[in-house]
Order: structure tokens, then C-alpha cells, then sequence
């Protein structure tokens, strides 16, 4: 069942929220891109082969 709550973050197109997480220190969200590929940001090509695996913020969004 989708989460309609008006306080919750709005998540961007593109993301699957796998897990949502509200302790203490804040609210954790894991999540995936629903894309099945993806553009290098150094190079530009595009590749559907994951390269890395790390944690992102809020903040990293554009």
C-alpha cells in the first residue's frame, strides 16, 4: 500500500524505496534506481553494469 502521509519525503521518479527507517538520529530510506541504465559522470557513456555500491544523503540530490 502506497504511503500517502504529507509530512513523508517525497521520493523522487526514478527510486524504489526498499526500506524506511525513523530512529532518533532521523529518517533512513533505502532505496534503488528503477533504471535500467545509467550515464557515467566522467565520461558519459552509458552502461547497465553496476560500477559501486555506496551511501548517498538528501543533500547529493540535484
Amino acid at each position: 500500500m502506497p504511503l500517502t502521509n504529507q509530512s513523508l519525503p517525497t521520493v523522487p521518479d526514478g527510486l524504489h524505496v526498499d526500506d524506511l527507517t525513523l530512529d532518533p538520529s532521523g529518517l533512513l530510506l533505502l532505496a534503488r534506481t528503477t533504471a535500467a541504465q545509467a550515464f557515467c559522470l566522467h565520461c558519459g557513456h552509458t552502461s547497465s553494469r553496476v560500477h559501486s555500491r555506496y551511501w548517498r544523503t538528501l543533500l547529493d540530490l540535484p
